[in-house]
């Protein structure tokens, strides 16, 4: 099964999508908790919140960070909706990054946009911000 051997067989954003695809969410947030061990409470609800909104495919989503945190080694501290003010609505997904700085974070925004793209989700790529707490 899926669990915590996902990443023992992929290593694209894609390919943990594929492995996520007979999953229902609570299976995938449950996934997330365990592959996200840095992640506070306030995150895994943020997370719930967003897999019951249409603003973006929770399974998308979940590719993204399990490939940040497992592939590429990033400490993923908080994952949260950023609101607009006046009407409530998600303008964007902040993903926050403990351990980069300002130098990396440039190069970390591209890269991951870049992939994003490349493999053919630029709905999550239009709808995900990288921020490293570091650079704040």
């Amino acid at each position: 099964h899926i669990g915590t051997s996902i990443v023992d067989h992929v290593s694209t954003i894609h390919s943990i999508f594929d492995a996520l695809q007979d999953l229902g969410d609570e299976e995938v947030l449950d996934i997330l908790e365990r592959y996200l061990i840095d992640l506070n409470r306030e995150s895994m609800l943020s997370l719930k919140l967003i897999s019951r909104s249409v603003f973006t495919d929770l399974k998308r989503l979940a590719s993204l960070l399990i490939w940040l945190s497992n592939i590429r080694g990033y400490k993923i501290v908080d994952v949260s909706p950023v609101e607009d003010p006046e009407s409530n609505e998600i303008l964007f997904i902040g993903i926050y990054i403990g351990n980069c700085g300002w130098e990396e974070w440039r190069v970390l925004s591209k890269l991951v946009k870049k992939q994003l793209v490349d493999e053919g989700f630029d709905d999550v790529a239009q709808r995900v911000a990288i921020i490293c707490t570091k650079a704040l």
